[in-house]
């Protein structure tokens, strides 16, 4: 038994920044990509519905898990002090093109006047559909609605619940649709929120409660999960961000320039690893002083505002995996997340995995474009291996392979388990080879379990690096090795699939 605790909401556009513009104007094999085709559930305190820059949710694509009576996303009013959050975390990933400033006429409601540049206040996944999951409610401040012109219809007075994990989990699992439940089935979900007093650094080992339910969501559901590490600092991951299936992100700051130069981590944006010693967050994203969508507007001046956070910064994640479902519509929740992580670019001169930023900053384009250089397979039991060759690599290229594996779950509380009651996921261990023509294979880097007995769960995520050397000198062949590896603190002796993701092609078992 967990006891149900509240939750609140964390806060921020940067395309140019994660140079997802490259994909918007077809620098990707000369296909323009914004999500098409795609449903992205962002779970949070609703939306302003009346935007002028946001797309509106169909009745299938709405819910509000806050109002006992269960109305649409058009009864969400945006006028509390703490509402206005889900407006600005949606317009990250959806605003749309300003027809104030598109070629030809423009609607009688502009007035002619262009109020923004279009190519910049532009939304990640700007063509894909969105799906709203309303998990907190708050009566409405008649005075800030006064001010923000705005009819509410709430909530009967007292006849909401409370915003609690237990909201946040149903919210996921309708978004997601887990198999028998009814709900919109959508390929990417986001969310921004966290549980107080379940969010702690202590909340984000392994067996946490929140830990266990949304890994079951990826699990079950089939949808990668883009969630915010926290704005706590250093060393204090909020729950549940520590999970071994989703995707953490921490917050950057681009220092309001594209060029990645000048970036720096936000001092505030929560930190791993986790609890019991794995390496969380995964990736950082931009998430500081960007422009998105206000709840409160009046046309024509306010419209947009600044806001930052790993709020901010989850959206940009969750607007990018739209990118790579429209792109390649069967990647699994573990390929996304295996590429993501590949394709991350090192803030500064980051160690390959750090605290704050993970294993780097989050680059659409690059996520994109290699978004087929993948493999899975299958290791069936303990001692197990696998060998993957790589395609040729030009001189002085940088060689990056990433491993991901999941955590298999029964049910929202109980991972699977092998013959001895041991639970998923397992160790595996991962080797970059190279040799010279002829020569014999030799490990130039590993990554594998720092100390197999800390009694502290192993990571599910690895990344081996090398540079190839410069074309006056022979060129390395290259292979990657995954080895299926027990410690005595992960003892799991079941079978474990896994993604490698790779920034040159993969040859499976030569």
């Amino acid at each position: 038994i967990w006891l149900d605790l509240p939750i609140e909401p964390q806060l921020d556009i940067s395309r140019l920044s994660i140079e997802a513009d490259r994909v918007h104007d077809g620098e990707v094999g000369g296909t323009p990509y914004t999500g098409a085709g795609v449903k992205v559930a962002v779970v949070d305190t609703g939306l302003a519905p009346d935007h002028p820059r946001l797309p509106v949710p169909t009745a299938a694509n709405q819910k509000n898990f806050a109002c006992r009576d269960g109305r649409d996303a058009t009864d969400w009013c945006e006028c509390g002090n703490a509402q206005g959050h889900g407006t600005s975390v949606v317009g990250i990933a959806f605003t749309q093109p300003d027809e104030c400033c598109a070629g030809g006429d423009c609607p009688s409601w502009c007035g002619g006047d262009c109020v923004d540049n279009c190519d910049a206040l532009l939304g990640i996944a700007c063509g894909a559909t969105l799906v709203m999951a309303k998990v907190v409610h708050e009566v409405p401040n008649i005075f800030q609605c006064f001010s923000c012109m705005r009819i509410c219809a709430t909530c009967p007075p007292g006849d909401y619940y409370a915003p609690t994990w237990v909201l946040i989990v149903e919210a996921l699992s309708w978004a997601a649709t887990l198999p028998a439940a009814a709900g919109p089935n959508a390929d990417v979900v986001t969310s921004s929120l966290s549980a107080p007093s379940y969010s702690l650094y202590e909340h984000t080992t392994a067996n946490h409660i929140t830990s266990l339910n949304v890994d079951w969501v990826v699990h079950a559901g089939g949808a990668p999960l883009s969630q915010a590490s926290g704005n706590s600092g250093a060393n204090q991951l909020r729950a549940p961000s520590g999970a071994f299936n989703v995707i953490s992100v921490g917050n950057y700051d681009n220092n309001n320039t594209p060029s990645r130069t000048d970036d720096m981590i936000v001092g505030g944006s929560s930190g791993g690893p986790t609890k019991d010693g794995r390496r969380k967050p995964d990736l950082c994203a931009p998430g500081q002083g960007t422009i998105t969508t206000v709840f409160c507007w009046t046309w024509p001046s306010v419209v947009f505002a600044v806001f930052s956070g790993t709020s901010a910064a989850a959206p940009h994640v969750g607007g990018t995996l739209a990118l790579l479902k429209e792109a390649r519509p069967s990647m699994s929740p573990r390929q996304c997340h295996a590429v993501l992580v590949n394709s991350a670019a090192p803030l500064g001169s980051q160690a390959p995995w750090e605290g704050q930023p993970g294993w780097g900053q989050l680059m659409a384009y690059n996520a994109v474009l290699w978004r087929n250089r993948t493999a899975d397979a299958l290791l069936s039991a303990p001692s197990d291996s696998k060998t993957f060759q790589l395609a040729p690599v030009p001189p002085l290229d940088e060689v990056v392979v990433t491993i991901v594996w999941h955590r298999a779950m029964q049910n929202e509380t109980e991972p699977i388990e092998d013959d001895t009651g041991n639970p998923s996921p397992a160790n595996l261990e991962l080797f970059l080879e190279r040799r010279l023509s002829g020569g014999a294979w030799s490990v130039s880097e590993s990554d594998v379990a720092a100390n197999p007995n800390d009694g502290k769960p192993e990571d599910n995520a690895r990344q081996v690096r090398d540079a190839q050397q410069d074309q006056s000198l022979p060129q390395y062949e290259y292979r990657v090795r995954v080895e299926y590896n027990p410690t005595i603190d992960v003892p799991y002796a079941g079978s474990q699939s896994f993604t490698l993701a790779s920034r040159h092609a993969l040859v499976t078992n030569p």
